[in-house]
């Protein structure tokens, strides 16, 4: 929802923080660099760790991302939000398949990314919207981005104390 939210309207919101159209666009590079790398190495863990783990890296990098957004500018600062805006993104790519997987089996694997793809696709509708609005509301993006910290912020807390799903002891396919 809210990586989309920022991909959306991103001319315009980098384009209020100083940024020429071309730098807007241009910070695409960084945030697709770092989606890869942030796969990568948080894909690679996802058989070592407790997919939490991934789950909060990645919400503590979108909500650092969306804390950060008043800062940035042209520049370093706007260098530092595009691989932050990445890691987010291809971290939870990294480990959502592999969470899915170990807490659930995988008998029931394509009912459960059918929902997971379901809720995902209405959500990216859903975060333009929601920055749109709030834009309209306010004639900045600053204030959503501060308030949409929340999100990524909630998850973040529910992944470290909410119990993981105790795996069935029905046999797995």
């Amino acid at each position: 929802m809210l990586t989309t939210a920022l991909a959306f309207h991103q001319i315009s919101i980098l384009g209020q923080q100083g940024f020429s159209t071309v730098e807007a666009a241009a910070n695409f590079a960084y945030q697709t660099i770092t989606a890869l790398l942030a796969t990568l190495a948080v894909g690679s863990l996802a058989d070592r760790i407790d997919p939490r783990w991934g789950v909060v890296f990645s919400m503590a990098m979108m909500a650092g991302t969306l804390l950060f957004l008043p800062f940035v500018e042209s520049g370093v600062l706007g260098i530092l939000y595009g691989l932050m805006l990445g890691a987010a993104g291809g971290g939870l790519r990294g480990i959502e398949a592999a969470a899915f997987v170990r807490y659930y089996g995988r008998r029931r694997i394509g009912t459960i990314r059918g929902v997971a793809t379901s809720i995902g696709l209405a959500s990216t509708a859903l975060g333009p919207l929601v920055f749109a609005l709030g834009f309209g509301a306010t004639g900045s993006y600053i204030e959503t981005a501060l308030v949409s910290a929340l999100l990524p912020f909630s998850i973040l807390i529910a992944a470290i104390v909410v119990r993981a799903p105790v795996a069935s002891s029905a046999p797995v396919d």
